[in-house]
């Protein structure tokens, strides 16, 4: 899993690439806290690079949403460019 970090707007643009598995959603979800720690104005995760996406991995995106850090709604979240197989499993 590769996992890019990019502002833009005041917004971190997280690309996502490679698959997210029981082994890489950990990585995902501490990286996204972290990023949630610096209270941007909004995370948005590019999924358009994940090749695939495990059904038990796929909360990791509502837990980091949900996450009392994510001071909501003042720090939006919002996923992007899923493919087809990735946006069923969401």
């Amino acid at each position: 899993m590769e996992i890019d970090h990019a502002m833009r707007d005041g917004c971190v643009v997280v690309r996502l690439t490679g698959p997210i598995n029981p082994f890489t959603a950990p990585r995902i979800q501490r990286e996204l806290l972290k990023d949630l720690a610096e209270r941007p104005y909004g995370i948005i995760c590019d999924l358009s690079g994940v090749e695939s996406l495990d059904p038990v991995c796929a909360t990791v995106f509502s837990t980091v949403a949900n996450h009392p850090s994510s001071d909501w709604p003042m720090t939006s979240f919002a996923l992007c460019g899923a493919g087809p197989d990735v946006a069923e499993v969401l």
